[in-house]
């Protein structure tokens, strides 16, 4: 049975590996299934840039770094027709979905104001619910950078 449980947590990472390419994001990583293109889109005091899945453009932003300031939050809360607070690998996280000029705009934002890391900020204009599922899943893979795992 253990030889089983190892056998599956080795195939588990193969395929992982095969389907993700990590986008580091210089505060942090975060993973990109097949099929995306990462670009980093400049800015001096933050990690900025998009995420485009290739075939119909769909666009995730993200802006990381201690001068990103921190796009959602409770004080956020009644612009959403959605919110929760939750976390993100042990890190507070804040996920809103606002009606916007083109449908929705979901933003979430990884940020506790009591740790040394910078807040991450990623958020994208939404059309069908499968966006709003694949950007969870893309968003829920971020772990920032500590001192301990630069």
């Amino acid at each position: 049975m253990h030889l089983l449980r190892i056998i599956a947590f080795f195939i588990f990472v193969i395929a992982h590996t095969a389907i993700a390419d990590t986008c580091d994001v210089g505060y942090g990583t975060f993973e990109a299934p097949k099929g995306f293109s990462f670009q980093h889109t400049g800015t001096k005091d933050s990690f900025m840039g998009t995420l485009t899945r290739n075939p119909d453009g769909f666009t995730i932003t993200f802006d990381i770094g201690h001068m990103a300031g921190t796009h959602m939050g409770e004080s956020r809360q009644g612009d959403c027709t959605f919110y929760r607070a939750h976390r993100i690998n042990g890190i507070p996280a804040f996920t809103g979905i606002q009606r916007s000029g083109s449908g929705q705009k979901i933003t979430t934002t990884i940020y506790d104001s009591k740790r040394p890391e910078a807040p991450a900020n990623f958020w994208a204009e939404v059309t069908k619910d499968s966006d709003i599922a694949e950007f969870l899943l893309i968003v829920s893979t971020y772990t920032p950078k500590t001192k301990e795992h630069p």
